[in-house]
């Protein structure tokens, strides 16, 4: 589990300089799921931790794209979240 609210289910690498996490909003249906508020509440949110890790520093620096596929409890897919290289301005957490 990532959080109380989110799995896991995996990773896998490729194509390319990629990495993707395949995750579960594990109590989110995909009719519950409001896209709008999720885009402006929860994206931003989402990213501004991803960014403040010290392993997203170390892949962004490594010149790794890293995604992360967020899926409803019943497997639609919710979004995908991207953080490039380019992304890496963003300070270290430590």
């Amino acid at each position: 589990m990532v959080d109380e609210a989110t799995r896991l289910n995996g990773a896998s690498a490729g194509p390319g300089r990629r990495l993707t996490y395949d995750m579960t909003l594990i109590s989110l249906k995909s009719q519950d799921v409001d896209r709008v508020a999720w885009k402006r509440d929860a994206v931003p949110t989402i990213r501004a931790n991803m960014a403040k890790t010290k392993a997203m520093h170390t892949l962004l620096a490594a010149g790794v794209t890293v995604t992360s596929r967020y899926s409803s409890s019943d497997g639609v897919l919710v979004d995908e979240i991207v953080m490039t290289p380019e992304e890496l301005s963003t300070p270290c957490r430590r």
